[in-house]
């Protein structure tokens, strides 16, 4: 049996606004500040920085021109390790 698909002549298309996010590699500082207001807030700054951090790779998401949420990739011999994936409060929860 196939679905048969109808729609009335009073269907309305409609639109979405999106708004544009890219992914793309960030300077330590914005992963550091993103890592203590989110991870570690009660902590000194430098509690954020491992030794790892200069080797990784860091990549944000860019909404608006801001740096919203972050994650630190590190090259060991088992692949590639997900580390420190930390988003701003205020944009968690919403997909």
């Amino acid at each position: 049996m196939h679905a048969s698909w109808q729609f009335s002549s009073s269907f309305t298309p409609f639109s979405y606004n999106f708004t544009t996010i890219t992914i793309q590699e960030i300077p330590l500082e914005a992963v550091w500040q993103i890592r203590h207001e989110f991870m570690w807030p009660e902590r000194d700054t430098s509690f954020v920085r491992i030794p790892e951090d200069a080797q990784a790779k860091h990549l944000g998401v860019v909404v608006a021109n801001q740096v919203v949420s972050i994650i630190s990739l590190f090259d060991t011999p088992e692949g590639l390790q997900f580390r420190k994936f930390a988003t701003l409060t205020s944009e968690q929860g919403k997909g």
